[in-house]
């Protein structure tokens, strides 16, 4: 999912890290809801399908979030404290 091109990234890093330095120091939720609208608001609005895309992207964000920081956590917990099952 969030696997673009290292040219791509390199345009974007320098642009985007300054906002995720200030937005770990501010530690919250709300602040990065806003940021995560607001990004989806601006591109991603006029018809439905555009906005299902918008959508799709939240749902797939969730999902990859899900898949590389989540279970890695839960899994790290398991061996930790053992499995519940």
């Amino acid at each position: 999912m969030p696997y673009i091109k290292q040219e791509n990234r390199d345009q974007i890093d320098p642009l985007l890290n300054p906002l995720i330095n200030k937005l770990a120091l501010s530690g919250s939720p709300g602040d990065v809801t806003y940021v995560i609208f607001r990004i989806l608001a601006r591109l991603y609005w006029g018809s439905f399908a555009t906005m299902a895309l918008g959508l799709g992207i939240l749902s797939a964000v969730g999902k990859e979030y899900y898949r590389r920081i989540v279970v890695s956590y839960e899994d790290g917990k398991i061996k930790e404290n053992g499995d519940v099952l």
